[in-house]
């Protein structure tokens, strides 16, 4: 049981594949104050929020989810309404850079004009042992970036 135990961490290559660990790195690695950090998804907020805050020393505050339209959230008993944002408060944001967890489209509102900013989009898999939900960021602006 030993050896397939080691066996199975070893193939799921953790360290190439750090998923919202390497994530929450990269964009803690930004070191912009009051930096917003927006999710499109809520199996991606809980999981950035977490390592956001617990190991990169990120406010809460900073961390926030946009709800999906049209989608049926089953967390709604562990989301808090601090944790929600708008589409429009994101795009109000935008001047200042906004980092997105997550696809951009997904998060910002069909009428704004927004960018990548170079060098800042990155993914980031997830152990072969977990559901293969890549996690995708990018911080987004708009109009002359401070």
């Amino acid at each position: 049981m030993l050896l397939a135990d080691a066996a199975m961490w070893r193939a799921k290559d953790i360290s190439k594949r750090p998923g919202m660990r390497g994530a929450a790195e990269f964009i803690a690695a930004d070191r912009r104050p009051n930096k917003l950090i927006v999710s499109a998804h809520y199996i991606h907020h809980f999981v950035a929020k977490y390592y956001l805050t617990r190991y990169h020393g990120i406010s809460s505050s900073q961390v926030r989810l946009v709800l999906p339209e049209g989608e049926t959230l089953w967390g709604w008993q562990v989301i808090r309404p601090e944790d929600v944002i708008s589409r429009h408060e994101v795009r109000d944001r935008l001047p200042q850079g906004v980092w997105v967890i997550g696809q951009p489209a997904d998060v910002l509102p069909p009428d704004s004009d927004w960018s990548e900013e170079p060098g800042t989009g990155a993914k980031f898999d997830y152990d072969l042992g977990s559901p293969q939900w890549t996690v995708r960021v990018a911080r987004c602006t708009s109009g002359a970036a401070p």
